[in-house]
Order: structure tokens, then C-alpha cells, then sequence
């Protein structure tokens, strides 16, 4: 056979064999398969690049937090009356008032709250989602919705991974058939930068990864943020707990990370038009057969050289070929946020020896029965 024809037969058995046993695009729990290896190989790339001295540490300017752990409803409306002042580009209020109580306290919540009414957005919780249809239940607003039915509301619910690992958002959260709720980030982005966020609402592909680079973000006590409103000018200022045990999430780069810095991560992935895309199944699959082919004809032309150690070498291709596509996808993934899940190609290089191996021996079997024949 010629120097593609065989490799190229080779290549789509190979691959044929893994998509029948291993990887059925009919298969729902295939389909989850493949979406929990792309995840994971995400998560993996997440935590090299934040290793300690691995990329520059970049300081989102855009974004501020402001630590409300200790503050009352008192305090959080005066903190959200200097915060007006300063005149911030969107203030994102992370702590939710399901009930009415001290009113002195209340009124002043209310008053600082429709100071800064259109450029507030408000938080809520919705329930459990439903294992049967996948809806989120009941949600817990807050006392105040009444008085201010024009006060923008997003959900804080982070979506969770099969891991129980915070790598993912949504826009949106299904409460039936025909309704949804925007989510906190949406509400935040889409009010600081319309374009920004219809823009990446065009291209969102599903899963939504939250970019979770090498990043951070100025965090202030409420008296800083008091004493230094020009910190605050045209900025998304989110405020909320920082140190609450119940809010704290497992991540790629941190196993114990805060809701409120969760949030700041995901409104930077969608204002910076930095999210992360997966190549396809197709894709993938015919990256695959390429990349078997070259190896397949590697390991033809060295073999017609290299007269002993034949099985040393294939065996060290298989080994470093593991080594060489995840440090390619890595920089992939760094440079483009382009996310390659190379694991077919690596279990794909494993494989193609044998089978090659039988090809040969079968093209020798029917040259043997070709001169008998004869």
C-alpha cells in the first residue's frame, strides 16, 4: 500500500474502534463523558498556569471589592451612600435581604439603594434544581423588591461540576418550560457594557468556563473604600462577604474560594471577551486521524533505517507523545483560550502500533497466499 493509504486505514479503525466502545456520539452518557474530560482538562491547564511563579499575576482594574462581613444593614447603607458619590460604573450588591427587620435600618437600605437604582443590581437565590427536569425551584428574593420593581436582579447560584468543582457559568437559569432568570454576572456585565455582553451571548457556546487566569483584584474594608472614592469612580464595585465558611467553593486554582471573587472572575471572562472555546467532537476526531497519520509514518520511515530497538523507540514515541500534546495544549489553551482535549489523540497513538503491527502481518499472509496461488 502506499505511504498514506495504509496510515490512513490504520488511523480510521483506530478511531472507529473508540468511537464504537468508548466515545458514541449517540450516547447521552457519552456525550457527558466527553463534556467532564474537557472539563477536566481545563481544570488541569487552570491550575499549571496559577502554580507560583508560572504567568504574571494580572490586576483586573475594572473590578472592585469591598469586604461587607461585619456590616450591619446600617452599614451597608451608608457604605452604598459614599459608594453613589464615587460614582461607579455598576454596583453589584452580593448579600440578600429575604425579610424585613430592624426599620430604622430597612428605610436607610431602601434610601441608598435608590440612589444608585440604575446602576444597582440586586441578588437572589433560587432553589435546588429538580434531578428529573433540570429546573431551579422557588427563589428567594428580598424585602425591598416591592418598593423597587425597577432595581435589575440577578441569580448568585454557582453551577457546581460532577467534581463538585465551581469551572462553569450560565446566563441563565431555567425555572420552567418558558421562563428563565438572568444570572447576578449577566445582570452586572450586560449593565457595564451592553455590547460586550452581546457579543459574547452571540458566540456562547455550552459549557461556559469561567477564565480562571492569572488574576486578581482590588479589595478594600468599607472605611478604604469610604477614604478613597477615586478607587471607585466608573468601576464595577462588588460588595459582599469575603470570609463566609457556607459561601466558599472548590475551583481549579483554589480549593477554597469565595462566591464574591467567583463572580468577579466570571463578569471578567465576559467583559474581556476572554472565554474559553473547546474544539468540537468532529474536530477533534479528524485532528486525530491527522495526527496518526504522521505517526504512523514516522515510525514507517525510521523503521526502514533502524535495523534493532525498533520496539524501544515506538515505545518512547507512545511515552513522550503523552508530554508533548499536553504541553501543546497547554499553550494553546494560555495563548487563545482554546481549549484541545487531547486524550483520544493520546490513547489514538497507543493503540496504532498494534494495529499496524497486524496490518503488516496481514499484507504478509496474503502475499504468502498470493505465490502459492501461483
Amino acid at each position: 500500500m502506499t505511504f498514506f493509504i495504509r496510515p490512513l486505514l490504520i488511523a480510521l479503525i483506530v478511531c472507529g474502534i473508540l468511537l464504537l466502545f468508548n466515545i458514541n456520539p449517540l450516547d447521552p452518557s457519552a456525550s457527558s463523558s466527553r463534556k467532564v474530560a474537557t472539563s477536566n482538562t481545563v481544570d488541569t491547564y487552570f491550575a499549571i498556569a496559577n502554580e507560583p511563579g508560572t504567568l504574571p499575576v494580572e490586576v483586573d482594574s475594572n473590578i472592585v471589592l469591598i469586604k461587607a462581613d461585619a456590616c450591619s444593614r446600617g452599614d451597608i447603607a451608608r457604605l452604598l451612600t459614599q459608594v453613589a458619590k464615587a460614582n461607579p460604573r455598576v454596583v453589584g450588591l452580593d448579600v440578600v435581604f429575604p425579610e424585613p427587620k430592624q426599620q430604622t435600618e430597612d428605610e436607610a437600605l431602601v434610601n441608598s439603594l435608590k440612589k444608585l437604582k440604575n446602576q444597582l443590581v440586586v441578588s437572589c437565590v433560587l432553589g435546588d434544581e429538580d434531578e428529573k427536569t433540570h429546573f431551579l425551584n422557588a427563589r428567594q428574593g428580598n424585602f425591598f423588591e416591592g418598593r423597587l420593581p425597577d432595581v435589575a436582579c440577578g441569580c448568585i447560584n454557582l453551577m457546581e461540576s460532577k467534581t463538585h468543582m465551581v469551572n462553569e457559568f450560565t446566563p441563565f437559569f431555567k425555572l420552567n418550560d418558558k421562563a428563565s432568570f438572568p444570572s447576578f454576572d449577566l445582570q452586572i456585565a450586560r449593565m457595564a457594557d451592553p455590547a460586550a455582553i452581546e457579543s459574547f451571548l452571540r458566540k456562547r457556546k455550552a459549557p461556559s468556563f469561567i477564565n480562571f487566569r492569572s488574576l486578581d483584584f482590588d479589595t478594600l474594608e468599607p472605611d478604604e473604600a469610604v477614604r478613597h472614592p477615586e478607587m471607585l469612580y466608573h468601576k464595577i464595585v462588588l460588595i459582599g462577604s469575603l470570609n463566609e465558611p457556607a459561601d466558599m467553593h472548590a475551583t481549579p486554582v483554589d480549593g477554597k474560594m469565595n462566591g464574591l471573587v467567583i463572580h468577579a472572575y466570571t463578569i471578567s471572562t465576559i467583559l474581556s471577551g476572554r472565554s474559553i472555546s473547546a474544539m468540537s467532537d468532529v474536530g477533534r476526531w479528524v485532528l486525530t486521524v491527522f495526527i496518526l497519520i504522521v505517526f504512523l509514518d514516522i515510525i514507517e520511515l525510521v523503521g526502514r533505517k533502524l535495523k534493532k530497538g525498533m520496539r524501544l523507540f515506538i515505545a518512547l514515541c507512545v511515552l513522550l507523545s503523552v508530554w508533548f500534546f499536553t504541553i501543546i495544549g497547554y499553550i494553546i489553551f494560555i495563548r487563545f483560550d482554546y481549549v484541545i482535549n487531547f486524550s483520544p489523540v493520546r490513547l489514538a497513538v497507543a493503540m496504532a502500533p498494534v494495529f499496524a503491527d497486524a496490518f503488516a502481518a496481514l499484507e504478509t499472509t496474503i502475499k504468502q497466499f498470493k505465490k502459492k496461488g501461483r
